[in-house]
């Protein structure tokens, strides 16, 4: 804006001072070369009025109808075409006119101001006139004529003065078209000037709004890639699915794209429906009612299907299953999470009412949401191969691997605490015999079916592990050796009851300054005895 504003002077600047040059012409140069001219005839006129003093009067003498020699004024005439005059005036220190080549002006005074107080001090007194001449075919014409009084002084005696007409048609003519030849040149000049400082003017503007626009678009870059800094920032911070999430609305809620309001959520796509993974601002209301949406309905199916952002200017009734708790007019933002081959939820975001997404921040939530759907992605696989890390593939109880992180976490908060914590081993009876007889694939699903069985009697905060084989281990934090021995003896008869095979236990309670492997090698004595005193039975270490 400033540039553009200096631009502006620039121009302005240059108009006047272009302006200035024809000006300048008619108003100083005109009459500076008038003057100059007319200095001229001045000069001419003085040296003229010396040459007719030597003639008309003797030295020293003042100037009167006696003192005029005789022989001057028969020979005036003579002296007008000899000095190219127009007219001659003799006057005496009085004013009266003593010669006139026009005799209507003898006997005539000058009573003239300038007379007296300039001429007859001794300065030299002209003007410029217009005089109408006769020629010699009888024609009256203008001529430019200098009037010109010029003193005869002796000391600063005033003796008289000579009256001359010079005429300056001529030299004034040849002027005027020396100035307006030189006007006309200055007017081209100018012009030539004034298109130069416009145009150049106009690109200068134009490369300035050009570089404003650029710096602008700079501007608008910048903020873009500020914003996919921080969405990239909060969703690579973790791979925690559920953290994940909960980071990426509180960055997008912060952001100044759009005004967000601190309100909006996260749908996943889970058996063909939107599960509200994470959300931000909302009621348990309105987690129990839309905590999950068929992907067919509403506006939020608008952006999986067609995996383009959606935008609802306003909306104050249920037109897309999001809308505002207290039905309060708002806008909504749905942009989709693109995976690696298609649309595997939704970001929604809340917006003022009738507020206008441009192309530019379309792209830019097309952006960030192909961004979070791929980090969603890789959350979701890196979960999936923690899980298969840690599970048995087979039973889907956790491995060893896991058991060793969980047992010396339970082991670790029972010495800190003071707290209970019991091992059990369990060892499937005569199960090389099950699988010589019905096969290993049979064997397989009686793994399977036992698993089941032990994830069904167990407690959320139990942890059912593959040992190894045909044994298994049940890791029971904040359980005491009697109340141990109780889900044993449970266990032991369900899975007699319900799958028709026998299994032996082995109980173990945590013991202070123990540690994991001495536990579980006590557990492994128990149950060696359990399978030594004839299996199916439960069999705790002392």
């Amino acid at each position: 804006m400033f540039k553009a504003k200096l631009i502006r002077r620039i121009v302005y600047a240059s108009l006047v001072a272009i302006a200035i040059f024809p000006l300048y012409t008619m108003v100083f140069e005109y009459p500076m070369f008038t003057r100059l001219l007319m200095d001229n005839a001045v000069d001419d006129a003085h040296r003229i009025a010396r040459h007719l003093a030597d003639s008309a009067v003797d030295p020293d003498r003042i100037l009167s109808k006696e003192t005029i020699k005789k022989d001057f004024l028969s020979d005036a005439g003579t002296l007008l075409k000899d000095f190219g005059l127009i007219k001659l005036k003799i006057f005496a220190p009085s004013g009266l006119v003593l010669f006139s080549t026009d005799a209507r002006d003898i006997g005539v005074v000058n009573r003239e101001t300038y007379f007296r107080e300039n001429v007859a001090s001794g300065e030299n007194y002209a003007k410029v006139v217009t005089k109408d001449t006769q020629t010699l075919e009888g024609q009256v014409m203008k001529r430019d004529v200098v009037e010109a009084y010029i003193p005869l002084m002796s000391g600063a005696r005033f003796r008289g003065a000579f009256e001359i007409y010079l005429d300056i048609t001529d030299e004034r003519q040849r002027l005027n078209v020396l100035l307006s030849r030189s006007y006309f040149l200055i007017s081209v000049i100018s012009l030539v000037l004034l298109g130069t400082v416009i145009a150049s003017s106009f690109r200068a503007s134009r490369s300035i709004r050009q570089r404003e626009r650029a710096e602008e678009e700079i501007h608008r870059i910048n903020a873009d890639l500020s914003t996919l800094f921080e969405i990239s920032s909060a969703v690579s911070k973790t791979l925690n699915l559920d953290d994940l999430l909960s980071s990426l609305l509180t960055t997008m809620t912060r952001q100044d794209i759009l005004r967000f309001e601190r309100k909006g959520g996260i749908y996943i796509i889970e058996d063909k429906e939107l599960v509200l993974r994470s959300h931000l601002g909302h009621s348990e209301q309105f987690v129990s009612q839309r905590g999950k949406l068929k992907i067919a309905d509403f506006a939020c199916g608008d952006a999986v299907r067609t995996g383009a952002v959606v935008v609802v200017n306003h909306a104050g009734a249920n037109l897309h299953g999001i809308h505002s708790e207290n039905d309060v007019p708002c806008g909504h933002v749905i942009i989709p999470l693109r995976g690696t081959s298609a649309v595997i939820g939704i970001l929604y975001l809340y917006v003022p009412a009738d507020t206008v997404v441009d192309e530019r921040h379309k792209r830019l939530l097309g952006t960030i949401g192909n961004e979070v759907g791929m980090a969603v992605e890789n959350a979701r696989l890196f979960a999936k191969t923690l899980e298969l890390s840690l599970r048995d593939p087979l039973t889907g109880l956790a491995n060893r691997r896991l058991m060793d992180i969980m047992l010396d976490n339970s082991i670790g908060i029972a010495k800190r605490y003071g707290t209970p914590l019991s091992v059990l081993i369990a060892d499937i009876d005569f199960f090389k015999q099950y699988n010589d007889t019905y096969g290993h694939t049979a064997g397989d699903e009686l793994l399977a079916r036992l698993a089941g069985i032990l994830r069904n009697t167990m407690r959320e905060i139990d942890l059912a592990v593959r040992y190894g084989g045909e044994e298994f281990l049940i890791l029971l934090p904040e359980t005491g050796c009697d109340k141990a021995i109780e889900i044993a003896e449970r266990v032991r008869k369900t899975i007699q009851s319900e799958a028709g095979v026998t299994i032996s236990f082995g109980v173990t309670c945590y013991r202070p300054s123990e540690n994991r492997d001495a536990m579980i090698a006590r557990a492994d004595e128990a149950l060696y005895k359990s399978k030594q005193e004839g299996r199916n039975r439960v069999t705790l270490s002392m």
